[in-house]
């Protein structure tokens, strides 16, 4: 996103994030869905957090951070489920948007090594003033080895 320029695009009636030199339409949205569209930020980067989502705020109903995903080139990149291991990143990150944004802002994480991790870290996230927190069922760590063991108990 923050290689886009936002452009009306008057003969379908939409708004189009298109990326910067190119005619890649990055992001596409429009007024009749504002109300109903998150737009989902993988970041490592409080500022560039912001960034990004100042071009969209306005045109979605809430921005959240992906601290779930457990794709190479998501955590490579320190984004993702690699933001769960870095607390002060995370409460950097949201607080830097629940500050500079009206919109709302969430979030999801996974579920970390235990319960008490995983009940900490939503007390964190909780303090940074995120209008919702979604709860991914699964461990990280169960992604990069394929057992796909949801632990019923600590979602509850």
């Amino acid at each position: 996103m923050l290689k886009c320029d936002r452009r009306i695009n008057e003969l379908i009636g939409c708004t189009d994030f298109v990326e910067k030199g190119t005619d890649s339409v990055v992001f596409r949205t429009c007024d009749e869905e504002k109300d109903r569209v998150v737009f989902q930020i993988g970041t490592s980067d409080a500022v560039r957090a912001l960034t990004a989502a100042q071009l969209v705020c306005n045109d979605v109903a809430a921005i959240d951070i992906n601290m779930g995903c457990p794709k190479a080139f998501s955590v490579s990149g320190g984004m993702g489920a690699a933001l769960l291991s870095k607390p002060e990143l995370i409460h950097d990150i949201l607080t830097t948007l629940r500050r500079n944004l009206n919109t709302p802002v969430t979030c999801k994480i996974r579920l970390l090594k235990s319960p008490h991790e995983t009940v900490e870290l939503a007390k964190r996230i909780e303090k940074t003033g995120v209008s919702a927190l979604a709860v991914h069922g699964r461990i990280y760590l169960t992604i990069l080895s394929f057992v796909y063991v949801i632990p019923f108990s600590v979602v509850r």
